[in-house]
């Protein structure tokens, strides 16, 4: 009898443990999971900047004439960009090659970057860089990307939630 009255209190401390477990798992998939997506957001934000950076340049080398300062600003938000991707530590074989892809398409970036200053040097047309950038606006590609990329986000919460909520039954 004494042994019957401990089943109880046994089968609580299984389902205590159970459900700790569960927990644990819980906030390990969900950690998992963000951090993933983390990165994967944080290199998607950086190609959506060289891309606005790329056009930026382009529509600086299309003026009549291009400013010195303008060009710097677009150097500077480049080497940027560079310093944050150095930075950025990836786990998974798509999220690397994602980082080597745009770790080159900055690299040579930059060096159409100089290679402008150089050419706008050369010309001694210095000037101020506000008239170009306050003209800038992304192309519409851009901008639906950037729509596409605040969408993921609420995306992935969704389903991230989802997953889990289904992962508790």
């Amino acid at each position: 009898s004494a042994v019957v009255g401990g089943i109880p209190e046994a089968v609580d401390a299984a389902r205590e443990r159970s459900m700790a477990a569960a927990s644990h798992a819980e906030q390990a998939l969900r950690r998992e999971r963000e951090e993933k997506h983390e990165q994967t957001m944080a290199l998607f934000g950086l190609h959506l900047g060289a891309q606005a950076e790329q056009e930026r340049l382009d529509l600086i080398l299309a003026a009549r004439r291009p400013r010195a300062d303008a060009i710097r600003n677009v150097a500077t938000n480049v080497q940027a960009m560079q310093t944050q991707l150095s930075g950025l530590t990836v786990t998974g074989s798509d999220n690397r090659r994602s980082q080597g892809i745009l770790s080159n398409t900055l690299g040579s970036l930059k060096a159409r970057v100089e290679k402008a200053e150089k050419e706008c040097r050369s010309t001694l047309q210095a000037g101020r860089a506000t008239d170009e950038d306050a003209k800038f606006k992304p192309s519409q590609k851009i901008l639906e990307a950037q729509e596409l990329f605040a969408e993921q986000k609420r995306r992935f919460r969704v389903a991230l939630e989802k997953e889990i909520e289904e992962s508790r039954v």
